[in-house]
């Protein structure tokens, strides 16, 4: 049962105010989430909850905008959907609507947001290559790609992907998970601006909607190097979770549906002797999340190796350098943060987000009791 509580913030503690595994979290204020199931979005206030209609099918992701507070994207219907200032149960809302694109080489293409009212911020996976070696690693290009509504593209910024490993098994050619390896993450800022980071380099990019590159935002030191035990364990956990299913895992290690189910083909000869002989890194990535949140201050997530119980963030404002470091317990995801809030998703031994908590963040160090 997914139960979703009214709150209010200057509590001076934090508090459970949704239950369940959402799409997507976002911050409206200091005292308004949103929270998206697939269906629908629901406004959690002081005042109370409520759902907001509209014709939604697939929620996949909350986002900002320019031109507006909340930004709805339905992936069935490959639109976004725009609300500003009021949240009311009779709120009407703006539709933005794309053509689906398709990535290079079949690749993935994600929403990330929306540059103005009639453009959108897209992430596109190329795999064009990925078989194309016998052994060794791999990493998928990702074009950040304004999308017009009629059609228009405009490639703002290109990096590397997720690391790989190339395998030739005995049912042909498939990949699997660098132990420890790099990759990129990007978010929307939500003015017209997003930021990219590849997670082994030394800073991340702010890029504008006409793919100019604006200002720089340092990442963390690399750590100390990773332990034989550590890598042992990491190895041991994500040959444990491929025994629950091959085709289930590699979807959640980011591959594209298509691709997932050639490597679970391929690996049907002995499923687990792929992820056995992946290698590893010695050297960690600088980070494992970035987020720009509602003061668009950017987070990054430094490194956190298996055994650890904290993960810290650094907080930066938008281009400067950082201003303070906020500790969460390791297996919480942030989603959002406004000025000493944060909002976060408690995980369960799964991985899955079982409830939402808003509160300060120096409160925001152990497990909380459910809603009432």
């Amino acid at each position: 049962m997914l139960v979703a509580c009214a709150f209010s913030v200057p509590c001076q503690a934090q508090e459970t105010v949704y239950e369940g595994d959402p799409t997507g979290v976002l911050l409206l204020n200091d005292s308004t989430v949103a929270v998206a199931e697939e269906d629908r979005v629901i406004i959690i206030a002081p005042a109370g909850r409520w759902s907001l209609e509209g014709p939604f099918t697939k929620v996949t992701r909350l986002t900002r905008s320019p031109s507006s507070d909340l930004v709805v994207w339905d992936d069935s219907l490959y639109a976004a959907f725009e609300l500003s200032g009021s949240y009311g149960r009779g709120a009407k809302w703006g539709v933005v609507r794309f053509s689906q694109p398709r990535g290079i080489g079949g690749g993935e293409v994600s929403f990330l947001g929306l540059l103005n009212r009639h453009v959108g911020l897209f992430e596109e996976v190329d795999i064009g290559n990925i078989f194309s070696l016998s052994v060794g690693p791999s990493r998928n290009p990702r074009r950040y790609v304004a999308i017009g509504t009629d059609g228009t593209r405009n490639v703002l910024w290109q990096a590397l992907g997720k690391e790989q490993a190339i395998l030739s098994t005995a049912g042909g050619m498939s990949s699997a998970p660098i132990i420890f390896g790099y990759g990129v993450i990007a978010s929307n800022v939500g003015d017209g601006r997003f930021i990219v980071g590849q997670t082994e380099l030394t800073e991340a990019v702010v890029v504008d909607a006409r793919g100019r590159r604006l200002a720089t935002v340092p990442m963390p030191s690399v750590g100390p190097a990773v332990t034989e035990d550590q890598i042992a364990r990491e190895r041991a956990r994500l040959i444990a979770t491929l025994d629950v299913g091959p085709l289930e895992q590699q979807l959640r290690m980011g591959m594209s549906e298509e691709q997932a189910r050639q490597v679970a083909a391929a690996m049907t000869d002995g499923s687990t002797q792929a992820l056995r002989i992946t290698t590893a890194n010695s050297i960690p990535p600088r980070i494992s999340d970035l987020r720009v949140d509602l003061d668009q201050r950017v987070w990054l997530r430094r490194f956190v190796p298996p055994d650890a119980t904290t993960a810290t963030w650094d907080v930066h404002a938008l281009g400067g350098d950082v201003g303070h470091t906020v500790e969460l317990p390791a297996h919480w995801v942030l989603f959002d943060a406004v000025a000493d809030l944060v909002l976060v998703g408690v995980r369960d031994g799964t991985g899955n987000v079982r409830r939402v908590v808003l509160g300060p963040a120096h409160r925001m160090t152990r497990d909380l009791p459910s809603c009432p």
